[in-house]
């Protein structure tokens, strides 16, 4: 039977906790966001014998509303049942090809991008210089909004200052100017997940994503946590940068940018 979860309740939550505990890091959004978002989300769950066998997380973000699709969860009726729109959807690779087909029955794939999903532990963690990062805090945002232009995006001030007040972010400077930026942008005692990982293009190839990513890595770690990240398959310098500081890739899956 399928559950919309519209409050917490009790035995859906034992449950929920119990698929997370599993798995950590494959559920690590889906209890971070009904801990810490449940007011931006909508939850709906397949149950089978007082196990949960799938799930479709929909939560609202600023762009498009996003989809978290997993295991026998019927997301293209969920989809199909939605107000018209575009949204992004998180699909494993297990099942993509399957869902793709369907998701053409009912609208447009306008993009769809393949992600490595890899982490690493305290056992295989290889820091690297992590004394050259500097933690940020919010007064470096107006650092943090000259990097961001530079990859074509208009942060606030307001918006800086939220991002760095939220996020456990470390940089690297050069000549005082911030160069290098990775996050913490998810914390749970099993895992966290790092994320907005940039480096500006005139200092790239200079080890300084490394630096940083190394430094979130370093704090996840010391928390007694895994750490966790996501890349696309197509960011071969990347990719190389997080293997040599111990990071495996153990799923693969899609995002895709689905207009119905």
């Amino acid at each position: 039977m399928k559950i919309t979860l519209m409050k917490p309740d009790f035995n859906l939550w034992k449950l929920l906790v119990r698929l997370y505990l599993e798995n950590p890091l494959s559920h690590v959004y889906l209890l971070h966001t009904l801990i810490y978002e449940i007011d931006k989300a909508k939850l709906l769950v397949k149950i089978d014998n007082n196990t949960i066998t799938g799930y479709t997380l929909i939560r609202k973000t600023p762009r498009h509303p996003t989809l978290h699709c997993w295991g026998d969860c019927n997301c293209i009726s969920i989809l199909a049942s939605l107000k018209k729109g575009t949204f992004r959807i998180r699909i494993p690779e297990d099942v993509a090809n399957e869902v793709f087909e369907k998701l053409t029955m009912i609208g447009k794939l306008a993009e769809k991008r393949r992600y490595f999903c890899m982490a690493t532990d305290g056992e295989n963690f290889k820091p690297f210089k992590t004394g050259y990062a500097v933690k940020l805090d919010n007064k470096h945002a107006y650092h943090l909004i000259e990097l961001e232009e530079s990859r074509g995006r208009r942060v606030s001030l307001k918006k800086a200052e939220a991002l760095l007040s939220r996020w456990r972010c470390y940089g690297v400077f050069d000549k005082g100017k911030l160069v290098s930026i990775a996050c913490v942008v998810i914390r749970l005692p099993e895992v966290w997940v790092i994320g907005n990982v940039y480096t500006h293009p005139l200092f790239r190839g200079k080890g300084y994503a490394k630096v940083v990513t190394s430094a979130a890595t370093r704090d996840a770690i010391n928390s007694g946590a895994r750490a966790m990240l996501h890349v696309r398959e197509d960011n071969i310098p990347a990719i190389s940068v997080y293997k040599n500081l111990g990071y495996m890739v153990f799923d693969k899956e899609y995002w895709v940018t689905f207009i119905r």
